[in-house]
């Protein structure tokens, strides 16, 4: 792994946002798109994934918490125990973090996977050349009717 590579992996461990991790270790991309696809490339790289997940392990260790106990306390705050005070913006918030680990909710436009945005891209760039097509149909036929009346 190079060292751009391991940059990007450790600024990826920040916030898990492979496209703000991309532009800070390769400063010279501008194009949002850009990052974003480059990030998935280099997420999908056996080294870089194997290079985060030991990075997660060693956090997970490091500061003993584990997946389970993070939603054991989301569990706490959404379903507090009888006569158990909790704050209902808090409670909403842990029942929210609770259905995105579930994946209950809709992904948002910038989480959507790249082949489905290139798959978007090429459905429009197939209807855009087809509205094309049809205005050149409707233009030589207006100019044989033109040509016929003389």
């Amino acid at each position: 792994m190079t060292g751009k590579q391991r940059r990007f992996a450790d600024e990826y461990l920040v916030d898990f946002n492979g496209t703000r991790a991309y532009r800070t270790a390769y400063t010279g991309v501008v194009s949002e798109k850009n990052a974003a696809s480059r990030a998935v490339r280099l997420l999908k790289r056996d080294d870089v994934r194997e290079y985060i997940e030991g990075r997660v392990r060693e956090q997970q260790e490091k500061f003993r918490v584990k997946q389970d106990d993070v939603l054991r306390g989301f569990m706490e705050i959404a379903f507090p125990a009888e006569g158990s005070e909790v704050n209902t913006r808090e409670r909403l918030r842990a029942l929210e973090m609770l259905g995105r680990h579930l994946g209950l909710f809709a992904r948002k436009k910038d989480e959507l996977d790249i082949a489905e945005q290139m798959a978007r891209i090429e459905n429009m760039r197939g209807a855009a050349r087809e509205r094309q097509e049809n205005e050149r149909v409707v233009t030589v036929r207006f100019e044989d009717m033109e040509g016929e009346e003389e």
